[in-house]
């Protein structure tokens, strides 16, 4: 576990994105190659399940991410405008 939880005073629980991200990539990554011929058709149906989900929450992650990303860029866009 590489990510951070930081509970703030006023119980906000703050978290570090992009350690979280490579936590997620990387349990992703092992769940990929373990061989599933030996699990009944439940058990393959609940893991590939797990698998799906774990790559909306990535996909989530990067989404927040990319939106903290541009927001950097448009704010760094207007402050130069103004300078000028």
């Amino acid at each position: 576990m590489n990510y951070q939880l930081v509970k703030g005073p006023d119980n906000t629980v703050w978290v570090s994105l992009q350690p979280l991200m490579q936590d997620v990539k990387s349990s992703l990554e092992k769940l990929e190659v373990i061989d599933t011929s030996e699990l009944s058709t439940l058990d393959k149906d609940i893991m590939e399940f797990n698998m799906l989900g774990m790559k909306a929450i990535y996909t989530f992650l990067g989404a927040l991410l990319q939106e903290s990303n541009d927001k950097e860029i448009l704010n760094a866009n207007t402050d130069r405008q103004t300078t000028h």
